[in-house]
């Protein structure tokens, strides 16, 4: 479940209480562009959260804006030490692949894979992988590390 820092201008007690018993469920737990809006670090100790998400307003800054690379590396990091996975959003190029592949980042997502489709097409598109490699699932060839690495 993805939850945005919005949610912290609501009652934190309830919210946390709330949240709790959604990880309880055994839900995973993201944070939405963290660090975009009312985000308090305070919050990160008390939240039960799985995933910190980095928003595409950083991650467009990748190999031209020193401040917008020190922002990823440092989430990434905060993420580490903080036992949650960090996903990437708004990925469009190999650069930003590499740029977050080298730095730890663990999920990614974005266009560089594919633009949001149907249920029916990603069904049709599976199919597709499905009958070329005779019975095997397998993705194309340049996307094949970074899928397994980020999605498997």
């Amino acid at each position: 479940m993805e939850i945005t820092e919005s949610i912290f201008m609501e009652d934190t007690t309830l919210m946390l209480n709330q949240l709790k018993q959604i990880k309880d469920m055994g839900m995973a737990i993201a944070i939405d562009d963290f660090g975009t809006e009312y985000s308090s670090l305070s919050y990160l100790k008390k939240l039960p959260m799985d995933r910190i998400k980095i928003p595409k307003t950083f991650i467009d800054g990748i190999g031209h804006n020193e401040k917008d690379e020190a922002i990823i590396v440092s989430t990434i990091v905060l993420g580490l030490k903080l036992g949650c996975r960090t996903i990437a959003e708004g990925v469009e190029t190999e650069k930003q692949l590499l740029f977050l592949k080298q730095h730890g980042c663990e999920e990614i997502q974005g266009y560089y894979f594919y633009q949001p489709m149907q249920a029916q097409k990603i069904e049709h598109e599976l199919f597709n992988y499905y009958k070329r490699s005779n019975g095997l699932i397998c993705l194309p060839a340049h996307k094949i590390t970074a899928t397994y690495q980020y999605y498997m």
